[in-house]
């Protein structure tokens, strides 16, 4: 109940909590749009880059794929796009440090956010994002 208390009583921290807060409302309306209303949400799907290139990007399917995990079809979800069970987890992660933050009165998560990436964690994010991009172009999405 402490925390709380600090929470309320000390205006300095009000700037951070008060954009993980509106982050995290829009994190869960985004959610619960898709989850409330999938049939509007499946129409959403747009790609520039495949409309551009005429090939997938790592993120085409992505839209469906949560569609598929919000409504427990897992498998289908990875078939359709791997790396949106991947992005999800961290989203959710993201979420709950966030959270975290704002109940101890710590800004932790932004300034971690800000750090320089070490090469080998670009490396490895860039091989993810062409993996899945042959994974979409292999599929025929």
């Amino acid at each position: 109940m402490n925390c709380f208390y600090k929470m309320l009583v000390n205006p300095t921290d009000l700037k951070f909590r008060k954009r993980y807060i509106i982050a995290l409302v829009l994190l869960g309306c985004g959610y619960l749009f898709f989850f409330l209303f999938p049939e509007v949400a499946s129409r959403l799907t747009y790609c520039p880059f495949k409309t551009i290139y005429h090939i997938p990007c790592p993120a085409c399917g992505t839209t469906r794929a949560t569609l598929l995990m919000l409504q427990g079809h897992w498998s289908e979800a990875l078939w359709t796009n791997p790396l949106a069970l991947l992005t999800h987890l961290l989203i959710l992660c993201s979420a709950l440090w966030m959270l975290r933050d704002v109940i101890q009165g710590r800004e932790t998560f932004l300034p971690a956010m800000k750090k320089q990436w070490k090469p080998i964690y670009l490396i490895l994010l860039f091989l993810l994002l062409a993996l899945n991009m042959s994974w979409n172009y292999y599929k025929g999405l």
